[in-house]
């Protein structure tokens, strides 16, 4: 997950491409995250679905992980 930096004070995380993913918590599970793609996507992810949402995945993985480590409440 070395491609994704997050910063958990903005509920994002970025990958090394430029792709920005914001989360807010969901509404319908508790303690579950929503991510959507804050900005255009860069030209250099495949625009095929596949490709992204492999990438929307390691995007909420990545998150995740991220406030685990920091310890952040929802």
């Amino acid at each position: 997950m070395a491609e994704w930096q997050a910063n958990i004070g903005e509920r994002t995380v970025t990958h090394s491409s430029g792709m920005v993913i914001r989360f807010t918590p969901a509404d319908d599970t508790p303690d579950a995250w929503d991510g959507k793609i804050d900005q255009p996507i860069p030209a250099s992810i495949p625009p095929d679905a596949s490709a992204i949402a492999r990438m929307m995945r390691e995007a909420g993985d990545a998150f995740i992980a991220a406030m685990k480590k920091q310890g952040e409440p929802k």
